[in-house]
């Protein structure tokens, strides 16, 4: 199931290349390795590698902006954030 989300991520993303505003992603912010600020306070992670390497694939801005699950969840759901890093099927 993962893997469907993963492909349809990229497919959103590669159809529409001209996207003129930047695209936030957010997740928990202390979740190490794959989501988590740094010592500087700075987003870094597992996951933000991928994403990166996926935006940059498709000449696209990606904001990165890590708080707390419940928060980053809500982000979403209001709007505010367009991609939710770490979900996780169990």
């Amino acid at each position: 199931m993962r893997k469907i989300y993963f492909f349809l991520f990229l497919f959103i993303i590669l159809i529409i290349p001209n996207l003129s505003f930047a695209i936030v992603a957010t997740g928990d912010n202390n979740y190490p390795p794959h989501a988590y600020l740094n010592f500087k306070g700075e987003p870094e992670g597992f996951d933000l590698e991928v994403l990166n390497w996926v935006a940059k694939k498709a000449d696209l801005d990606l904001n990165f902006l890590l708080r707390n699950w419940e928060e980053a969840k809500n982000s979403v759901i209001e709007g505010r954030a367009e991609i939710l890093i770490g979900v996780r099927i169990n």
